[in-house]
């Protein structure tokens, strides 16, 4: 601890409103500049006229889980934050963010993955990017709800799986799956619907795919060979392969 120069320290009070989540806002403006609102307003969650737009109550969901905020009580948390309402504007109370999400149905959460996979593409076109990595890779969030399911660990939740660019660090997309989904399933089909918007919006984009063991199967392989695209999966060393390895030229 540095005890020099304590005397120069001058401590006082203020009545300014001041927030420990003055981060949020500049999150909140990157989302609003990349033309976010205009899309989840789009999204058919609004049943009446007045009251919070899809987009106000989603972008707070946003704001409480970068916050740290694991349940919709939460909240509080934000609302009571002067210096943050300040920023933010006002916040919507955790009833009104459950009966936006109770409206969410399948349909609805396919084209909010529309809507990240085109911000993950304005980004790209921002930064000028040439080249992307994809890491495709699942997750396992652990959940207490009626409807979890188990997985071959023993925890209880869900499985989504995730599609993201290691050059921006962001998800370009994602498929929601119960807790018992195979680590392998759907990875073929939401990696060949990526690469497919890619080629589509970055005709010269080079793409490099990563995966873990669970692509190690022939419908991930094939969806990379036909999309010629660069790409590298874990395999288990068994017998098979190993001897797969030695047959391999030196030269090649």
């Amino acid at each position: 601890m540095i005890l020099e120069n304590l005397d120069r320290f001058k401590l006082s009070t203020t009545k300014a409103a001041v927030t420990s989540f003055a981060g949020l806002p500049m999150v909140l403006g990157m989302g609003r500049s990349l033309g976010l609102q205009e899309a989840l307003d789009a999204l058919p969650l609004k049943e009446r006229e007045r009251g919070y737009s899809p987009a106000e109550s989603i972008f707070t969901l946003m704001g409480l889980i970068q916050a740290g905020g694991v349940a919709l009580d939460d909240i509080s948390l934000l609302q009571s934050d002067e210096g943050l309402r300040a920023l933010w504007g006002t916040v919507p109370a955790s009833n009104t963010l459950g009966e936006m999400l109770r409206r969410f149905r399948g349909t609805t959460v396919y084209q909010l993955g529309e809507v990240i996979g085109q911000a993950a593409v304005q980004v790209i076109r921002a930064k000028g990017l040439k080249r992307v990595t994809l890491d495709i890779d699942a997750l396992m969030v652990e959940s207490q709800k009626a409807d979890a399911l188990m997985n071959y660990e023993g925890q209880w939740g869900y499985c989504p799986v995730m599609v993201s660019c290691a050059e921006l660090k962001m998800p370009v997309a994602g498929l929601f799956r119960p807790g018992n989904a195979s680590p392998m399933a759907n990875l073929a089909g939401l990696l060949e619907r990526v690469i497919e918007v890619l080629n589509l919006e970055f005709p010269t984009l080079e793409i490099l795919v990563r995966s873990d063991s669970a692509g190690y199967q022939a419908k991930v392989v094939r969806v990379c060979e036909e999309a010629k695209v660069h790409f590298t999966i874990t395999a288990r060393k068994d017998a098979a392969v190993l001897e797969t390895m030695r047959l391999i030229p030196k030269k090649a």
